[in-house]
């Protein structure tokens, strides 16, 4: 068999295969990748998916998070092919970078994959390298405690997220409480907990009250402990605190993300999209550096299951691959920065099992515009 030598040679090997009978929507896919070949550069090594991909007839002027889906989706069926019986014998590869070019990547000029990697894990390494570093002090992880109300004849619990303070409650004659947790927090929180203990990190968590904040937090806290922080602005007045400095470009509010909105930029929100039984969920993951030395991280969404999976998606090595391989992080592994920002978009269900797509949106890292 002859070794394809351009994009459009492994798309035709791609598309013949095994791997790619068993996608959905074949058709429109097929067509999708026809269009990329047909707009490749002069070389045909690099396709690039246009503005105008969006408003094809094929696709039906379907939505920009519809769109990252479906991308997300023909690179996963992509990598599998490759890794395939079939596939492997290539020496090129197709990969969507940040869903702007199809292009094949050699792996013997893999830049990631030429970084040293003496553990295994160079992602999640240099992600969490603050808090798992030889001698690095303890991680506290804390979440927040949503508050509920429950009626005179104590037989009903609502919650208004609109009520910040326990004094708006017992104004309406209701009885304030705390009887439940958001279960996608919770399971970040034990996966958290787990992964670093198994790197030999000491962790305590603690579950806080609305209006308890960061100056609560710290009290629990040795001097110099490393700090991760999960959830929403609605539950955590902690987070909401920590996400305050007007330096950070991207918040989390009590319907959606923002960014900027300062006086010098336009603000732009970035809401929960609902599709059906699907949902694409805007997560906000911050690090920075916190009040008395050490590191704080953030990883904040108005859905628990968006939060639970970005915490999947930072502990688990081949998922935080495909965010460090786009090209706006380029250097991070080798040296990260201090203070940074990546806004996610996370795909939930109504099926609670459901492993969602997610997709790099916007990054920020201290002394540049996001991008």
């Amino acid at each position: 068999m002859s070794e394809p030598a351009t994009a459009k040679d492994l798309i035709e090997a791609f598309t013949a295969s095994a791997v790619f009978r068993k996608m959905r929507n074949q058709v429109i896919t097929r067509k999708l990748l026809s269009y990329l070949a047909e707009h490749s550069t002069s070389d045909e090594h690099h396709l690039r998916t246009e503005a105008a991909l969006l408003k094809l007839p094929f696709l039906h002027n379907r939505p920009l998070a519809r769109m990252s889906t479906m991308l997300g989706r023909l690179q996963d069926a992509l990598d599998e092919y490759f890794e395939s019986n079939e596939g492997r014998h290539h020496r090129h590869r197709l990969r969507i970078l940040r869903g702007s070019e199809l292009s094949p990547r050699s792996p013997r000029h893999n830049a990631i994959e030429s970084v040293p990697n003496d553990a295994g894990e160079p992602f999640t390494r240099s992600f969490w390298w603050p808090y798992i570093a030889p001698g690095a002090p303890a991680t506290h992880i804390a979440y927040g405690l949503p508050m509920f109300s429950r009626d005179a004849a104590y037989d009903r619990f609502t919650r208004d997220i609109n009520k910040k303070n326990a004094t708006e409650i017992e104004e309406a004659g209701e009885v304030v409480c705390w009887p439940f947790v958001t279960l996608g927090d919770i399971l970040c929180v034990i996966e958290l907990t787990k992964w670093l203990g198994d790197r030999n990190v000491r962790v305590t968590s603690h579950g806080y009250k609305p209006d308890r904040g960061a100056d609560d937090m710290l009290a629990r806290c040795a001097e110099q402990d490393n700090v991760i922080v999960v959830g929403s602005s609605r539950v955590s007045r902690i987070l909401s605190e920590y996400q305050r400095p007007s330096s950070l470009p991207f918040r989390v509010r009590l319907t959606d993300v923002v960014e900027g909105g300062d006086s010098t930029t336009e603000e732009k929100p970035y809401p929960e999209e609902r599709h059906g039984a699907e949902s694409m969920v805007p997560v906000v993951v911050t690090r920075r550096t916190g009040r008395r030395g050490g590191k704080v991280t953030m990883i904040a969404a108005n859905h628990g299951r968006a939060v639970h999976r970005a915490g999947e998606i930072l502990q688990t090595e081949e998922l935080l691959k495909k965010i460090f391989t786009d090209s706006r992080l380029a250097g991070w592994t080798e040296a990260m920065p201090s203070q940074f920002q990546l806004l996610l978009n996370v795909e939930v269900q109504d099926d609670e099992s459901f492993a969602g797509y997610y997709h790099l949106l916007r990054v920020w890292r201290e002394g540049s515009r996001p991008c």
